[in-house]
């Protein structure tokens, strides 16, 4: 699977993540412009698009 001759860089993580861990939203904010999210499932469909 390749996009305009890229293909993804996938790792496959065996581990287990605790419950309730939320990263500061200051954090994420420099993310915020690489991200478009679907307008019929804005909560689980999001685009990482690179600049």
């Amino acid at each position: 699977m390749t996009e305009k001759g890229f293909a993804p860089l996938v790792e496959l993580v065996d581990a287990t993540y605790q419950k309730g861990i939320k990263v500061a939203k200051d954090e994420l904010e420099p993310f915020e412009q690489q991200r478009q999210r679907s307008e019929t499932l804005p909560k689980w469909a999001v685009t990482i698009v690179s600049i």
